[in-house]
């Protein structure tokens, strides 16, 4: 069961879904052997809830799962400014 859960981890480096996306931000920061070993996990935690409470999974793309990296990556970026005694301002855009 584990192996095929990596091996289903494996094949998503490439595809355009949420969990694409979890494979590839894991990854680039750890590896592909922990992005494997961490998508899988995930797969595993899916097929437990439509296992055990019929939870049905909506994949919400690999753009939305950027968007929450982002929204997670600015939000700590504000906490650490704000522990140092700066203020965050968002950048006017150029015309």
């Amino acid at each position: 069961m584990a192996e095929a859960l990596r091996q289903a981890a494996f094949s998503l480096q490439n595809s355009k879904t949420a969990l694409g996306a979890y494979f590839r931000h894991i990854a680039r920061r750890k590896g592909p052997d922990v992005a494997a070993f961490a998508t899988s996990r995930k797969i595993a935690i899916y097929i437990y809830r439509m296992l055990r409470w019929g939870q049905p999974y909506v994949d919400a793309g690999a753009e939305a799962q950027e968007k929450v990296y982002e929204n997670a990556r600015l939000s700590y970026l504000k906490t650490f400014a704000a522990s140092l005694g700066f203020q965050l301002v968002p950048k006017a855009a150029s015309a």
